[in-house]
């Protein structure tokens, strides 16, 4: 996007060109189906690839018109935890809003797609391809500190505005990790060393990743 928060006819032109030489162009965006397909049209885009949607959720052939891949989040328990939290989800191509703020109308009033006011969560059908939790940072850092996630056979606590997951307060982990990250005020951070090694490596089928983290 330029400052207009438009695709520029140069960068339009370019993906033609690509394209027309036999590239495969395509867009990875935190935006769900409903929000991005009008933006196509909209800035007149052109691609000869599926699109990755929601963060990584949803995978879509807009050229097909077919849904490739989807993956939900399981999230109930954090809206459960923090009912000031304003949240937007996406179900099955719809939005659904329940306690809205601020923040969230901005949002719906940039993205324009029609959207259903629920009182409760519960009246938020699943499941959910993708959230939003809207309020101000102080709020949202608390949301961000209640992850807890395994890297190989290490435990670890950090903040992750993108985490998908809630573990349980009482999982022993959150006392018995091997290092917990801390944000400074300045920015950045770094980790507190519990019992982390310097190094590890972990797996993902045939890839190995080479763990290493910066510890204070």
């Amino acid at each position: 996007y330029n400052h207009k928060l438009e695709v520029s006819e140069e960068n339009r032109a370019a993906i033609e060109s690509f394209i027309a030489q036999g590239g495969t162009f395509t867009v990875a965006t935190g935006r769900a189906k409903a929000t991005f397909q009008p933006q196509i049209a909209r800035e007149r885009l052109t691609l000869n690839a599926p699109v990755v949607l929601s963060n990584g959720s949803a995978i879509y052939d807009f050229s097909a018109d077919k849904l490739l891949y989807q993956s939900y989040l399981p999230m109930t328990q954090v809206c459960q935890a923090f009912p000031d939290l304003a949240f937007e989800s996406y179900h099955q191509g719809d939005v659904y809003v329940h306690n809205p703020n601020l923040v969230t109308m901005k949002h719906l009033e940039r993205v324009k797609v029609p959207y259903t006011l629920c009182q409760t969560i519960d009246e938020m059908p699943l499941p959910w391809t993708k959230l939003i939790l809207e309020h101000d940072h102080a709020l949202l850092s608390d949301v961000q500190r209640m992850f807890l996630e395994r890297w190989g056979d290490q435990l670890l606590v950090r903040p992750d505005p993108q985490a998908i997951w809630n573990t349980p307060r009482t999982h022993k982990g959150w006392t018995t990790n091997a290092g917990r990250y801390a944000r400074s005020s300045t920015g950045g951070g770094q980790w507190q060393n519990k019992s982390m090694p310097q190094r590890w490596t972990i797996s993902y089928r045939d890839l190995t990743f080479n763990i290493k983290p910066k510890i204070g």
